[in-house]
């Protein structure tokens, strides 16, 4: 995004036209273990997988007009937030 600042909007604009033909499919027992090692078992996988959705693409549309190099602050925060509630709940 720092090289190509619009190259996010066109992934969203692309998405969002598509977004009836996109599927998103449930993480196996396995994949869960491998993508989120640390995540307590009380975690629900389908109420973060919308929280990690909603920053990929919310965090870009409300930071790039501001500005669009540095979107990877917001992210960061953004992701930190997200990773101290999950933990918060061990």
């Amino acid at each position: 995004m720092k090289k190509i600042p619009n190259l996010m909007s066109e992934i969203i604009a692309f998405v969002t036209k598509n977004f009836t033909s996109i599927k998103f499919v449930k993480l196996s027992d396995a994949e869960k273990l491998i993508a989120f090692p640390e995540l307590p078992d009380s975690t629900e996988i389908d109420s973060l997988t919308f929280s990690l959705i909603s920053i990929f693409f919310g965090t870009p549309i409300g930071w790039t007009r501001l500005d669009p190099t540095g979107v990877r602050k917001p992210y960061r925060h953004n992701l930190d937030v997200i990773i101290k509630g999950v933990r918060k709940n061990k």
